[in-house]
């Protein structure tokens, strides 16, 4: 074999290592640009589900606000006796003024949950992730308060005190708002970190 034609292989096996090497860059770079867009339809479809917590709210924490300040008045004004009676559900709320129910809606969380099954989450940038899961927790820690005490308004019987229950409305000012207020915070925070993402 001469020389020419050594040479002549070696930068065919060049061409063709080259090739496959810029193959592999392109395919990456497609899968990058991929795994980008998706990310961006999920924190634009995460930045809906977060307005709507933050409307959600905006229309609970004065509810909530309102009604703890009428049952510290009710407790307040109130005799022992008057406290200690039974509490029928027939009328016994209208004895809480401005009250319209409890107004405890746990917040939905359709888009996280899903992110939670696909890859989207996998590849975010980890300041961005750790603030997404870390309000997620928040919201589902409120969701759980929520249902919890519902779950006790709905064991309300004959034999439950007036001061029962709204010692159980109380439980709204003490953990509901407190948590309430601070995931709106949180929302309005993440919302800001998302759009500078998209």
């Amino acid at each position: 074999m001469n020389r020419h034609k050594i040479w002549e292989y070696i930068i065919q096996i060049v061409i063709v290592i080259f090739g496959v090497f810029l193959g592999i860059l392109l395919s990456e770079w497609n899968n990058d640009q991929k795994d980008n867009n998706r990310q961006k339809v999920f924190l634009s479809h995460m930045a809906s589900e977060l307005n709507g917590h933050k409307n959600q709210l905006d229309l609970v924490i004065p509810y909530h606000e309102s009604i703890t300040k009428a049952v510290d008045s009710v407790i307040s004004n109130s005799s022992k006796e008057e406290l200690k009676t039974a509490f029928i559900w027939d009328g016994a709320w209208g004895k809480i003024p401005k009250w319209q129910g409890l107004k405890l809606f746990p917040l939905r969380t359709p888009t996280y949950e899903s992110a939670k099954f696909s890859e989207v989450l996998a590849g975010m940038d980890s300041e961005l992730l750790e603030s997404i899961t870390g309000y997620y927790e928040s919201v589902n820690s409120y969701n759980t308060l929520c249902n919890g005490i519902s779950e006790k308004i709905l064991d309300i019987n004959s034999q439950t005190e007036y001061v029962d229950v709204l010692l159980l409305v109380m439980i709204i000012k003490g953990d509901v708002l407190g948590t309430e207020k601070g995931i709106k915070a949180s929302t309005d925070s993440l919302i800001q970190k998302i759009e500078r993402k998209l």
